[in-house]
């Protein structure tokens, strides 16, 4: 993802330096360094007494968007039971859609699920957080198309964890996702995405 936003920007590697040790919030307020790559859980919280307001760079920011998290499916499953798969996304949409259509009804159930038990500020402000990367602008739920697909192939192969000549393109499928999207036309409402809420 730095690749690809430093690839975005037209900047070299050669004009940036990595520090070596020295990649937490602690080194950024004091100086040390200008910048830092972290994941969005790992903000400060906005809630504690410590907090200082940060400019945050997002890779959605520079087209950038790239599924955080990816499913696989055996080509067996995916032959002789389509109905699984295309349940397992309607349950995923629904959940997200759950997840923000009403912070007040979703943070407490999902502050309680987890062995963590997360605070609600903060599960609330991460939800707020990672929003943009759930529903892009103009997107749905879980819309996945050639031009993310494109643009995941280009940072795996800048990162070296990739080859062109490798034919992963033809294994991608974008219908089920298409597919539940028609046959069930209320998971493409919007419904109450307010941030406000």
């Amino acid at each position: 993802m730095f690749d690809a936003m430093m690839a975005q920007l037209g900047l070299p590697r050669s004009q940036i330096t990595k520090v070596p040790d020295r990649d937490s919030f602690e080194a950024l307020r004091a100086g040390e360094v200008d910048a830092i790559i972290t994941a969005i859980d790992k903000q400060p919280d906005p809630s504690s007494a410590t907090f200082v307001k940060l400019n945050v760079i997002k890779p959605q920011d520079y087209g950038i968007h790239v599924p955080g998290q990816v499913y696989f499916a055996s080509n067996d499953l995916v032959h002789d039971q389509p109905s699984v798969i295309a349940d397992a996304l309607q349950g995923l949409i629904r959940g997200w859609q759950f997840a923000y259509a009403d912070y007040a009804r979703s943070v407490p159930v999902l502050a309680g699920a987890g062995p963590a038990r997360l605070s609600p500020q903060r599960l609330k402000f991460e939800l707020q957080q990672q929003r943009p990367l759930v529903l892009p602008t103009g997107g749905r739920i879980g819309d996945y198309d050639e031009s993310r697909w494109r643009t995941l192939r280009d940072i795996l192969i800048f990162a070296k964890l990739g080859e062109e000549d490798v034919p992963l393109a033809q294994t991608v499928n974008y219908q089920f996702l298409r597919d539940v999207y028609r046959r069930s036309p209320d998971l493409a409402a919007p419904g109450a995405w307010s941030e406000e809420k």
